[in-house]
């Protein structure tokens, strides 16, 4: 079973992106997961944590760095972290043992989530007894999914961590891929390096 160490940007990403990247692989994964939930320490932190991954007593396959957009350019946040993560590794002998992926969600997990109404709908139905119509506005265009998704959930079901999980363990990854682009790419990098 591969191993991957995880670096993620808040509780929901840490609880629902392993359920999404299980779906993505099709086969059981081991995850390391270290979430990120300082404000404005992500850029500073995950390299620590490449470190740390470094020197477990365990092999790992692959380390998924993860961050969300938050309505700026993802393009450009990517090219802060990849170039945050060069400084860090500079003079080193050799770079991290393990491949190093680093993704920007456009805008936040919440993004993808939103995507399948119909995991949002087991939801709601378990809890509610409802089910929720598909947003028709481009997924990735919409400026704070997680409100939006709170406001989908409606009063009577919070948005917990738990529930950011249980809405990853029923979502289809090909109805994500179709209705946000950028998640293709995601899908790239768990299937290859």
């Amino acid at each position: 079973m591969p191993t991957f160490g995880l670096i993620v940007e808040g509780v929901s990403d840490e609880k629902a992106l392993p359920e999404i990247i299980q779906k993505i692989a099709g086969g059981d994964i081991e995850f390391i997961v270290r979430p990120i939930a300082a404000t404005g320490k992500f850029v500073t932190m995950f390299p620590a944590f490449l470190q740390e991954f470094e020197k477990l007593n365990i092999r790992i396959d692959k380390a998924l760095v993860i961050r969300d957009a938050d309505n700026r350019d993802p393009r450009e946040i990517e090219q802060g972290l990849k170039q945050r993560l060069q400084e860090k590794i500079q003079g080193r002998k050799s770079p991290f043992p393990f491949p190093v992926n680093i993704h920007v969600i456009v805008q936040e997990l919440e993004t993808w989530l939103l995507a399948d109404e119909q995991a949002i709908s087991v939801i709601t139905g378990e809890r509610a007894s409802r089910t929720v119509t598909r947003i028709q506005e481009t997924l990735e265009s919409i400026q704070n999914p997680r409100e939006r998704l709170t406001g989908v959930l409606g009063a009577d079901i919070p948005y917990t961590p738990e529930v950011a999980r249980r809405i990853a363990e029923e979502v289809n990854v090909e109805t994500i891929k179709y209705r946000c682009p950028r998640f293709k790419m995601f899908c790239d990098q768990i299937l290859n390096a």
